[in-house]
């Protein structure tokens, strides 16, 4: 069979690579999304209990609004598993909705949330907001530190995916 009859395959295979690369890269981008949304959800509640300090619950409701995506499902869990305080912990709670919110997360990301987690509610409203505050740094640089990998990852999965159709158009030809 000539090169020519061959052509429509070759095509289907770079649109499959490249569809491929363009399905790893959304994912990388969703994650940087979901890094910056659990980011601002801390800045909200650092500031709202700095000025007002509301119990918890009240504060996850007043926050839910001003969320988007998997933060605002994050605290719209915490709340409703507020209900449970008493059977659960409130560390328990938190982490239960960290792990179906955000699954996503390296470990140490959520190691650093669970610990967070363990802090809410518990201590003197100081540590709180230290607590708060050192667990968003560590978001924000996990956030930058994937964003800035993200132009070498789209270069690199771009290219793996153009020369293995590439080379899976040789070896087919």
């Amino acid at each position: 069979m000539p090169v020519s009859g061959k052509l429509p395959g070759l095509l289907l295979i770079a649109g499959a690579a490249l569809w491929s690369a363009s399905a790893y890269l959304r994912c990388c981008r969703s994650r940087i999304r979901k890094l910056a949304s659990l980011a601002l959800l801390l800045e909200l509640m650092q500031g709202e209990l700095q000025s007002a300090a509301p119990p918890l619950e009240q504060l996850l409701v007043t926050l839910r609004p001003r969320l988007d995506g998997n933060a605002r499902d994050f605290a719209a869990s915490v709340s409703a598993g507020m209900g449970e305080l008493g059977k659960r912990s409130f560390s328990e709670i938190w982490n239960t909705s960290l792990h179906t919110c955000f699954p996503e997360l390296s470990e140490a990301e959520r190691r650093e949330l669970e610990t967070l987690g363990s802090v809410l509610g518990r201590y003197e409203l100081s540590r709180q907001l230290e607590a708060i505050a050192r667990c968003r740094g560590f978001l924000k640089q996990s956030e930058q530190r994937e964003a800035s990998a993200l132009r070498e990852k789209t270069r690199l999965s771009l290219g793996l995916a153009l020369t293995a159709a590439a080379l899976l158009g040789i070896v087919l030809v």
